[in-house]
C-alpha cells in the first residue's frame, strides 16, 4: 500500500513548485502597471533645466538638457581673425553688466611705429598698465574689458572699458602707456566720458563687437602674425558689476518661459528656429521682464547665485 504520508508530501511539493513558477511568470502588480517600461517619460521634476537671469542687465539664458552623451569639444582659440563665437560670447558679457551702476569709462590704447613681434608681450604691456592703474587710484575693485584689433598698419589697437573708478587723467594714461610701448604721449591714447549705458552699450557694438574683414596682426616689418592669442577678455572679472541669479525649472516650466522667450524674440523680427524640444537659448531680455516670466510659470522655483558660462 502507498504510504499515505509521503504521497500527500509529495502533491504539496508539486503544488509548491508550481506555484512558484507561476509566480516567477506573473506579471507585475506593483502600482497597478502592466510591466512596460516607464523609462521614456521625462519627470516633472528637475533634471538640468534652469533659467539665469542677469539683475540689472539686458540678458537671460535659458539651459536645456545636453542629449549628447560627450560634451562638445571647444573649437581653437587665439586664430588670427575674430570669430562669431567670440563676438557673442563679448556682447553677451557686455548685455550682463548691472546698468543701474556708474557707466564704465573708454580708452583707447595704441603702438607707436614700432612694436613687438611677440603677441605675449602686448598681452604683459596691457597688463602692466592695468597693475598700475589699480596702484594710481588705490582701489582693488576696478575691473577692465580688453577687446584687441589690427590697424590698418598692423599694429595692436586695444579698446577698454574701465570699472570702478569714476575719473582717469588723460595726461596720466598717456604718460604711463607712452612709458610702457616706448611712444609718444600725446598720441598713444585716448580717454572718454559716457552719459549713459545706452551710449556704453551703443560703443561696445561699434567698437568692442566689430568684425574686420581682412584685417591682420603683423610685425612692424609687414610680416603676418598667425597665432595672436585672444582677441578680448577680462581684467579684474569678479569685481566686474553684473549679478547673476539661476532658477532651477520643472519640464512643465521650461517649456512655458521657452515659449514665451521665442515669442519676444519674434515680436521684435528675429527669427529663431527651436533644434529640439530639450535645447536652450539666449535672449536679449531686461533681468525684470525675465522675473515676471518666473512669477507667472515658476513661482516655486529654487533660486541660487550662479553665473552662466560665457
Amino acid at each position: 500500500m502507498p504510504d499515505d504520508n509521503k504521497t500527500g508530501t509529495g502533491l504539496a511539493d508539486s503544488e509548491a513548485a508550481r506555484g512558484a513558477t507561476a509566480g516567477r511568470n506573473a506579471p507585475p502588480e506593483a502600482d497597478g502597471s502592466f510591466g512596460l517600461s516607464t523609462h521614456h517619460i521625462s519627470p516633472l521634476t528637475p533634471t538640468g533645466y534652469k533659467l539665469y537671469v542677469a539683475l540689472g542687465g539686458s540678458i537671460t539664458k535659458l539651459k536645456g538638457k545636453n542629449l549628447s552623451s560627450t560634451p562638445p569639444k571647444p573649437g581653437p582659440r587665439g586664430l588670427a581673425t575674430f570669430s562669431k563665437a567670440s563676438r557673442k560670447r563679448l556682447l553677451q558679457l557686455v548685455a550682463s553688466l548691472d546698468q543701474d551702476t556708474r557707466p564704465p569709462l573708454f580708452l583707447t590704447l595704441t603702438y607707436p611705429q614700432h612694436w613687438s613681434s611677440d603677441p605675449a608681450s602686448w598681452h604683459d604691456d596691457l597688463e602692466a598698465f592695468y597693475k598700475r592703474l589699480c596702484r594710481k587710484y588705490g582701489m582693488c575693485n576696478i575691473s577692465m574689458l580688453w577687446r584687441k584689433e589690427p590697424q590698418k598698419r598692423g599694429a595692436p589697437h586695444y579698446h577698454l572699458l574701465v570699472f570702478g573708478v569714476p575719473y582717469i587723467a588723460y595726461q596720466w594714461v598717456g604718460e604711463v602707456w607712452a612709458t610702457i610701448s616706448e611712444g609718444n604721449p600725446a598720441t598713444c591714447s585716448r580717454v572718454e566720458r559716457v552719459r549713459s549705458w545706452r551710449g556704453a552699450m551703443s560703443y561696445a557694438a561699434k567698437y568692442l563687437g566689430k568684425n574686420l574683414d581682412g584685417g591682420e596682426f603683423t610685425t612692424d616689418e609687414g610680416e603676418v602674425i598667425d597665432n595672436v592669442g585672444r582677441h578680448w577678455g577680462v581684467m579684474g572679472r569678479k569685481h566686474l558689476p553684473a549679478t547673476w541669479v539661476a532658477y532651477t525649472l520643472v519640464r512643465e516650466a521650461f517649456h512655458r518661459i521657452r515659449r514665451a522667450m521665442v515669442a519676444q524674440k519674434r515680436s521684435k523680427g528675429r527669427r529663431h528656429r527651436i533644434k529640439n524640444r530639450y535645447c536652450g537659448l539666449w535672449s536679449f531680455m531686461r533681468g525684470e521682464d525675465a522675473l515676471r516670466l518666473v512669477g507667472l510659470y515658476a513661482a516655486d522655483a529654487e533660486m541660487s547665485r550662479e553665473s552662466p558660462k560665457l
